[in-house]
């Protein structure tokens, strides 16, 4: 698992969802909640939180990906690969 710490910037609730966004570092991550701050204490803005993702749901890519439809984004650098059988 990755998890990245950061902090609710912003918050729109529509029905039982709410769209979220995170701010990480200079990255903003947007996630669909079936929450709202109602239902959940934890959302609200300037609250630390953290961002969850698995590992197999990452793609790289080179470039800077413009042609992308996907809505989180972020720069980085290969700083090391593992190979495993």
């Amino acid at each position: 698992m990755n998890i990245l710490k950061g902090h609710i910037d912003s918050i729109k609730v529509n029905g039982d969802l709410s769209i979220v966004k995170v701010r990480v570092g200079s990255v903003v991550f947007s996630t669909i909640l079936i929450d709202t701050p109602e239902t959940a204490p934890y959302l609200r803005i300037d609250n630390e939180v953290k961002v969850i993702f698995k590992e197999t749901e990452v793609i790289l890519g080179v470039g800077g990906m413009s042609g992308s439809s996907l809505r989180n984004k972020m720069t980085g650098k290969v700083s090391h690969i593992e190979s495993d059988t």
